[in-house]
């Protein structure tokens, strides 16, 4: 059973397990974002960065003792250290976000994301994109839009802390197509728990 389900993942091309693989994780964000409101109540973003930093290298520690130093050894440290310090910023304007937000407001802001990597994709990776995926990215910001109701005649700070937190992230997600070029994806967590706990 088991086999035959490995068989058939291995059979689907690389985007389509990369999409399964996006909407799994934002799954996990939204329920992160309902944890995170509830503890907002009584934490400031800070404390939970800290612990979400400081709990997921917990969790991590024995991938990271069964891959070894030798092979958590890093000649790309530096980058590390900014997508690091993008995406653990851009995580604290998450939580910020989801405290003083309604939920349903955050998360749709959170789906922003994917819009800004069409942007950055291009500009970073020099990736090419289709007239059909530039709509489809059009389509979304103007969803976003609606959501921030601008229209009303002021925009909540909390959504543009939101928005800025789907742009960190998205540089966050690209500098990872970089670093996974040389490093596996243990080392990319490690530093990223590591530096985001002591920056935290």
């Amino acid at each position: 059973m088991m086999g035959a389900m490995k068989q058939s993942w291995a059979s689907l091309p690389g985007n389509a397990r990369g999409a399964i693989w996006v909407t799994v994780g934002t799954v996990f964000f939204a329920l992160n974002d309902v944890a995170v409101k509830t503890a907002g109540l009584t934490m400031h973003p800070l404390q939970l960065g800290f612990f979400r930093y400081f709990l997921g290298f917990i969790v991590l520690l024995p991938l990271f003792y069964q891959l070894g130093w030798e092979e958590l050894k890093t000649e790309r440290f530096g980058l590390h250290f900014l997508r690091a310090t993008i995406a653990g910023s851009g995580q604290i304007a998450v939580f910020y976000s989801v405290i003083h937000l309604m939920l349903a407001d955050a998360t749709s802001i959170s789906f922003s994301r994917p819009l800004f990597m069409t942007f950055l994709a291009v500009i970073i990776l020099r990736e090419t994109v289709g007239w059909g995926r530039w709509a489809a990215t059009a389509i979304g910001f103007i969803g976003v839009i609606v959501v921030a109701r601008p229209g009303d005649g002021v925009i909540e700070p909390a959504a543009l802390v939101g928005l800025c937190a789907a742009f960190l992230f998205s540089i966050g997600i690209v500098l990872i197509r970089r670093l996974g070029a040389t490093e596996p994806p243990v080392r990319i967590l490690f530093y990223y728990h590591a530096i985001g706990t002591v920056l935290s």
